[in-house]
């Protein structure tokens, strides 16, 4: 009996040639069948892109109206979906990674490319929307797992540190927190402080630093742990 597909998953398709939008589209929806209902939107003009609340954004770079980078400059400003240029012209390649796109696809390898980007975009997606519950005082509330930057325990309480410069204080043990958490992505520091290797931009002998600029001091044992963890996923935590 085939999976009934019970997630919707909002994809926008950008592109001047429509023999590209139609291509893109038969390889995101041959990757998802089974598992996603597909709602892919082709938006005829960049306002239509910036609007979108996709989850991932399929970007031509060279365009009628100008180039993607533009756009996808003013989506990463607007913390849109997940960003992938699209483009026959590998020469884009290094100028589009200064915009931080989550992959770089060239059409003339489109069906290999774009189902590995679809790929790690599926793992990043359903890792993105576990959540996370939490008490803080006499509110309960939820929480994505990717916006922990980290954890650390003060005196008889942890606080748990946000993307969002929040910081929450909870009346639960560093041990309870981490197996509640159930994740591969977060590490124990050390004894009072789990850190989100998502959050993980570089490191040295002693310390990571995470992507809101802070250092945080690592044990021996949990830096070779996170070293290898980075290595695996290419370096970005993912």
């Amino acid at each position: 009996m085939e999976s009934v597909p019970v997630n919707i998953l909002r994809v926008c398709i950008y592109d001047d040639e429509h023999y590209w939008c139609q291509q893109m589209a038969k390889v995101v929806r041959d990757f998802f069948s089974n598992r996603y209902v597909i709602d892919i939107q082709f938006p005829t003009d960049s306002e239509g892109v910036l609007s979108t609340e996709a989850d991932i954004i399929l970007l031509d770079i060279r365009l009628n109206e100008g180039t993607g980078f533009s756009i996808a400059d003013k989506l990463g400003r607007r913390k849109h979906g997940l960003v992938i240029f699209c483009t026959a012209y590998e020469e884009y390649m290094f100028e589009a990674f200064s915009f931080q796109p989550f992959r770089f696809v060239r059409k003339l390898y489109l069906k290999n490319d774009l189902t590995q980007a679809m790929k790690a975009a599926e793992d990043y997606i359903s890792d993105r929307s576990e959540t996370f519950w939490i008490k803080s005082g006499e509110a309960v509330r939820v929480l994505h797992k990717n916006e922990i930057l980290y954890i650390e325990k003060v005196n008889r309480k942890c606080i748990i540190h946000t993307s969002d410069k929040e910081q929450i204080e909870v009346r639960e043990t560093i041990r309870d927190l981490m197996d509640r958490i159930n994740s591969n992505k977060f590490v124990m520091a050390h004894r009072w402080l789990i850190v989100n290797l998502r959050q993980v931009v570089g490191y040295d002998r002693t310390c990571v630093f995470l992507a809101n600029s802070e250092r945080i001091i690592v044990s021996r044992t949990a830096m070779q742990t996170i070293r290898r963890s980075l290595l695996e996923s290419g370096g970005d935590g993912r």
